[in-house]
């Protein structure tokens, strides 16, 4: 799954009785950066292990993939890390810091529906570079455990952190081609406790993002923005979205307004593209979120068009916000057709109406 090809050169292990030594064991990644193991493994029986080791590391690639290689999971991970794992093989105690850096870019895509997680045979394989028609596979004999999984028993407490241009990607719907990328800043303590349960608490800010979405040939830009949020208070599946997500449409308001306007001689002003922001905000739970839209006229732009105009749109979008119906018409509209439709969604006032990218 990873795909990187790690280096050790010239390193040693020591066995000493019963007692498996690391000192100053390294592993280097493509680019040469080293990770370091310390400590010993206590090897009473190859059923009882018992391990003390640290594990130090500094802008170490863990992860060099793409789709092809694993659609599920792929890309490029760096990552400096300082931590502890102690206690019996099939279930340690892992205790330190992992920072996520610069550079990473990593993919996940959301299965269509539920698989079974890669088994963990064949997950390390150790390779002789001056023949690599043969290696040899490093394997448990149980193999029944499934990726992702934790033993009972396990102790884990991990203090995560990424850098702000550490980019992450998961593809919604395989189908369609949706996909969502973003980077941010993260402050996460993770754990799980000894019965296998995983916890999260921390906050994953957004400084920039994206939500790619296909409807047919149609393709919409949404930006997510910048202070958008995820906070976790324990159970993952129980994180609350904090996110809003604009798509810009440049279109004509005149479909919007042609039945508010006093004057049917000034519809010809309304015929003027205007930049109308769609913003979507979802709140609440992340597994069935709360979702709104409005229609917003930005006020930190120059129209070429009157104020009159413009309060006028204001006041009808004011209206839409009293229908959430009404508004999720104007809204679907803006999306898949680009334009805002009248009561009856076939007339038009507006020439060169229709589906556009």
């Amino acid at each position: 799954m990873l795909n990187t090809q790690f280096r050790m050169p010239s390193e040693q292990i020591n066995f000493n009785g019963q007692n498996v030594q690391f000192a100053n064991f390294g592993i280097l990644d493509s680019s040469g950066n080293r990770a370091t193991i310390n400590g010993n493994i206590l090897v009473r029986s190859f059923s009882d292990m018992n391990m003390d080791l640290r594990l130090r590391a500094t802008n170490w690639q863990a992860m060099s993939s793409t789709a092809e290689q694993n659609k599920d999971f792929y890309g490029r991970l760096f990552l400096t890390t300082n931590m502890t794992i102690q206690g019996p093989l099939a279930a340690p105690s892992i205790d330190g810091s992992l920072n996520i850096l610069k550079g990473t870019s990593v993919t996940a895509t959301v299965p269509a529906t539920q698989t079974t997680i890669q088994e963990s045979e064949g997950i390390v394989e150790f390779i002789d570079a001056s023949n690599p028609n043969r290696y040899t596979m490093l394997t448990t004999k149980d193999t029944s455990r499934k990726l992702g999984q934790f033993a009972p028993g396990s102790n884990i407490n991990l203090n995560v952190s990424s850098d702000e241009e550490a980019e992450f990607s998961v593809i919604v719907d395989e189908g369609t081609g949706d996909f969502v990328k973003i980077r941010g800043k993260a402050d996460l303590n993770t754990t799980v406790a000894p019965d296998g349960t995983l916890g999260i608490v921390g906050t994953y800010e957004i400084k920039e993002g994206s939500y790619h979405f296909n409807y047919n040939f149609i393709r919409r830009l949404f930006k997510i923005q910048p202070g958008s949020r995820i906070t976790f208070s324990g159970d993952p599946n129980d994180a609350e979205l904090d996110v809003t997500a604009v798509y810009e449409a440049n279109v004509p308001p005149y479909d919007l307004v042609s039945r508010q306007v006093p004057d049917p001689s000034t519809l010809v002003f309304f015929k003027q593209r205007l930049p109308f922001e769609v913003e979507m905000k979802l709140t609440g739970p992340l597994m069935k979120p709360d979702i709104n839209f409005d229609i917003v006229l930005p006020e930190d732009r120059n129209y070429r068009v009157s104020g009159d105009v413009q309060d006028l749109v204001n006041a009808r979008l004011s209206q839409l916000r009293q229908s959430p119906s009404e508004m999720n018409k104007q809204v679907f509209a803006l999306i898949i057709l680009n334009r805002f439709v009248t009561e009856n969604v076939f007339e038009s006032g507006v020439e060169g109406g229709g589906v556009s990218n």
